[in-house]
């Protein structure tokens, strides 16, 4: 199955944990440029036939759930959206295989000493940029560590 809904900025809902109920069958999801918002539901990591999955440019928030991760489609598009936050141990434990694209979203606070030491985090991660009047107080932004 191939769910898209793309440039209809009027289409506000959110995405529902019953996202799980394609679990063997949902292939690509694709919501881009809608008014999706709230969080992602965590539930999104047990659709393991998911070969694509992009949510850019939605109003979704909150914390980037570790499950999503455990998907098996390799990048993940998450940016231009109002997150807050991301669960940490996608770095940290070995749960998942995806690398997230995050650029141009909400993040507060501070990333976590073990995230920057991590052998993910030094190969996966792109936040930067970030949102006007947001961004992580201690990313790296020196030429060597910005996000290729």
């Amino acid at each position: 199955s191939i769910i898209g809904i793309v440039n209809c900025p009027r289409f506000e809902d959110k995405l529902s944990p019953k996202i799980a109920q394609w679990k063997n069958t949902l292939v690509e999801l694709t919501i881009n440029r809608t008014s999706f918002y709230g969080e992602i539901p965590k539930e999104i990591g047990e659709c393991q036939s998911l070969a694509y999955l992009s949510l850019t440019s939605n109003k979704f928030s909150g914390i980037i759930p570790a499950e999503i991760v455990q998907i098996p489609c390799g990048t993940i598009f998450l940016e231009h959206n109002e997150i807050t936050s991301i669960d940490w141990r996608i770095y940290t434990e070995n749960i998942g295989y995806g690398d997230l694209q995050c650029a141009y979203n909400n993040f507060t606070g501070e990333i976590p000493q073990k995230v920057l030491e991590s052998e993910r985090w030094n190969r996966f991660h792109s936040f930067y940029p970030f949102n006007e009047g947001y961004g992580f107080t201690n990313y790296p932004l020196d030429e060597n560590q910005l996000p290729k």
